[in-house]
């Protein structure tokens, strides 16, 4: 694709809210795409090809843009696809939730699965070879796997990595602690800085980039030699996507809309965020960048979102693309994704950390500790608590599970309540992460949503301050920092002074 953004277009930093002056800027393109998140993207001849859906759920999107319209096509598999990658002659490969790969050819779409449980993060195209990458959740964190598709056939040449493989290009493989370099055919380990890479894209062999990050964002840079920290401080949320191009700028998308356009070593960001969901995938296409998310986390019903960079800010309509794939073979069942278990009660967006003082109650519950032993509402009341919501499952919270735990060894001392709910469906994983991580907060699993359920989080984790009455008095989604936890340290003593 020839990427007409050049970067003169482009102002030298600072921050754009949309198209005034005739200038470039940031907008909206379309807002609840029903069907599902939206999460990659990839050129398709005379368009750009999302894919998509919603976890646990039971069909997997896609949605074609070229400039004028966008359209999304439902039902093209039973399964979320995570990710789609075309080699721009009409030929993709889309994979995703318990091993599902649909093959797409001028001729027609078959279904290509393999035979694994875990969940296909990304796919690419290497000539004729197909790579497609992946992971599983254990009670210790997570495990890889990679596949190779040559000579018109799949065989897994990576397994029970020490970590989930996230995405593939042109021979970088990254994922959460992970990070292999294709040399004569192998999968070397090399060292990207560590931490959770989601994506990576380069312009060319000495010029790549990945992004990630868990509480912050992270992002690296391979100049040829070796991986380097780039400065995201101004970005301040997690990352999920990135695109690049030769003679184009690098653009990221990242939680609760975070975008940027990364020009002369400046980041260019909407003076404010433009979407609450979380964005996944970052794409260029003619003279815009697109920025692709949804709700996929929540609990309310998904939907997708595009936002763009470019001199155009007028809003297009969605429309249906028009016939459904053809399923090649009958439905396996993969292996489930538990976010099922937060209900189906959320009527919110996820809202930017901190969110702030919410209203309500805590609502009475019965549920059982890891022994066994029951732990009720009267638990949190008497004193002020904080509330933590989380899964075995959900790498934001078992990166922020340490510090929450440290917070609640002092603080409890001093007589403040702590209560983490696990919502995983098996107490096995939640048990073993546990121990692992040898946590001593007071813990409580609710495997049918039974409280998760009434308090409907928009998405994990989210951690709730309660007054000594058990009032909801302030909330934070997603992972916790070290300003989080001061933050609701400040909040319960503030409590306990009020109290006192």
């Amino acid at each position: 694709m020839l990427v007409v953004l050049m970067l003169a277009c482009l102002h030298d930093g600072g921050e754009e809210s949309g198209g005034t002056g005739g200038g470039p800027g940031f907008s909206v393109l379309a807002a609840d795409i029903g069907g599902g998140a939206l999460l990659s993207a990839t050129d398709d001849g005379d368009g750009v090809l999302f894919s998509g859906g919603q976890i646990g759920g039971d069909e997997g999107i896609l949605a074609r843009y070229d400039g004028n319209s966008l359209c999304v096509e439902r039902g093209v598999a039973d399964r979320t696809l995570w990710w789609v990658n075309c080699d721009g002659q009409g030929e993709w490969y889309a994979v995703g939730e318990g091993g599902r790969v649909v093959h797409a050819t001028p001729s027609g779409r078959s279904r290509e699965d393999l035979p694994t449980t875990a969940t296909l993060f990304g796919v690419y195209m290497d000539g004729d070879v197909v790579w497609a990458v992946g992971g599983s959740v254990t009670a210790d964190g997570t495990v890889g796997e990679v596949w190779r598709r040559a000579d018109g056939s799949w065989s897994q040449v990576l397994k029970d990595a020490p970590g989930a493989v996230f995405k593939v290009w042109a021979g970088w493989f990254v994922g959460d602690g992970v990070a292999y370099h294709l040399e004569d055919g192998v999968l070397v380990p090399v060292d990207a800085g560590g931490g959770h890479l989601l994506t990576v894209r380069g312009r060319a062999e000495d010029d790549v980039w990945a992004v990630g990050g868990l509480a912050m964002p992270q992002m690296v840079h391979w100049d040829g030699t070796s991986w380097s920290e780039v400065d995201t401080s101004a970005l301040g949320q997690p990352l999920s996507g990135v695109w690049t191009a030769p003679g184009a700028p690098v653009a990221v998308a990242g939680n609760f809309g975070t975008v940027g356009v990364l020009q002369a070593g400046a980041w260019i960001q909407p003076t404010t965020p433009l979407t609450a969901d979380h964005l996944h995938a970052a794409w260029g296409w003619g003279d815009e960048l697109l920025f692709a998310g949804g709700n996929l986390f929540s609990t309310s019903e998904k939907h997708g979102v595009l936002l763009r960079y470019g001199t155009n800010t007028d809003p297009i309509p969605v429309t249906e693309c028009g016939a459904t794939a053809r399923r090649a073979r009958p439905e396996p069942v993969g292996e489930p994704l538990l976010l099922g278990l937060l209900g189906q009660a959320a009527a919110a967006a996820p809202a930017p950390a901190s969110a702030g003082a919410p209203a309500g109650h805590v609502p009475a519950f019965s549920l059982l500790d890891p022994a066994g032993a029951s732990v009720t509402e009267r638990s949190l009341l008497g004193a002020p608590a904080v509330l933590n919501v989380w899964a075995s499952w959900c790498a934001p919270c078992r990166a922020e599970l340490p510090a929450l735990d440290a917070l609640s060894v002092r603080m409890r001392a001093e007589g403040f309540h702590f209560l983490a709910v696990s919502v995983d469906a098996d107490s096995g994983p939640a048990r073993g992460l546990a121990s692992s991580l040898h946590l001593t907060l007071p813990l409580a699993l609710d495997p049918m949503g039974s409280l998760v359920g009434q308090l409907a989080p928009a998405a994990l984790p989210v951690t709730w301050v309660l007054d000594a009455q058990g009032g909801l008095r302030y909330r934070h989604d997603g992972a916790l920092g070290a300003p989080d936890l001061a933050a609701i340290e400040a909040e319960l003593r503030a409590l306990g002074a009020e109290g006192a």
